[in-house]
């Protein structure tokens, strides 16, 4: 009750800020391990093993065939070639599309250790601080934003932001950082195949195939 009284004061007690500082400073450790360790994780059990480097280097192999292949087709006039050559593509096609459903189950499970890094901070965090109010806006929190910013907080004010906030954050914010300067270990063509703009082209290509 103290620590929602002097949070809808707009302010904190002398006693409350070292509980304040220690739990922000708890956020960021905790969200750094939670962004990190899954990295690392993956990398030693998925994308260094010998599964991942044997289908990520058949998957390459595959893509630069495919590409040398149609390249030489643009210039290739005997039709019984062509065809010959098509069916060859279609082909490898077919194993390199094997390869790639591969190495994106290793995409999954990666993705699941790091959800579950996640979800068990937030968890252990929002335990050990649970009603620890860090400010008071002078607004009320968007519907959409409550179920982070007012997590663990008693009552109803939604102006109220928790310290399990600053871990949410942080977490995300780490987790971009990380994915940005290390990122999925994935080959350059897979990600872009399956990036969300390739994604609607492809679609869009077999509804017009489709009419």
């Amino acid at each position: 009750v103290k620590a929602k009284d002097s949070g809808l004061n707009g302010g904190m007690s002398e006693q409350e800020k070292p509980s304040v500082i220690l739990a922000i400073l708890a956020a960021v450790t905790l969200s750094s391990i939670c962004s990190i360790g899954p990295e690392i994780l993956s990398r030693y059990f998925f994308y260094l093993s010998d599964e991942y480097l044997k289908c990520e280097k058949a998957y390459n192999r595959l893509d630069k065939d495919i590409e040398r292949r149609k390249s030489e087709m643009l210039y290739q006039t005997d039709l019984k070639r062509r065809k010959k050559e098509d069916k060859v593509i279609e082909q490898l096609t077919k194993e390199m599309d094997e390869n790639a459903r591969a190495l994106q189950a290793f995409k999954m499970k990666a993705g699941f250790i790091g959800t579950m890094f996640l979800f068990f901070g937030y968890w252990v965090f929002s335990k050990n601080y649970r009603g620890l109010i860090l400010s008071t806006l002078p607004f009320q929190v968007p519907i959409i934003l409550r179920m982070f910013t007012h997590r663990g907080l008693p009552g109803e004010d939604y102006s109220q932001i928790s310290v399990s906030f600053v871990f949410f954050i942080t977490t995300m914010v780490l987790r971009r950082m990380v994915e940005r300067n290390y990122g999925t270990p994935l080959p350059k063509s897979l990600k872009e195949r399956t990036s969300f703009s390739n994604q609607m082209k492809e679609m869009e290509r077999k509804a017009s195939k489709a009419e």
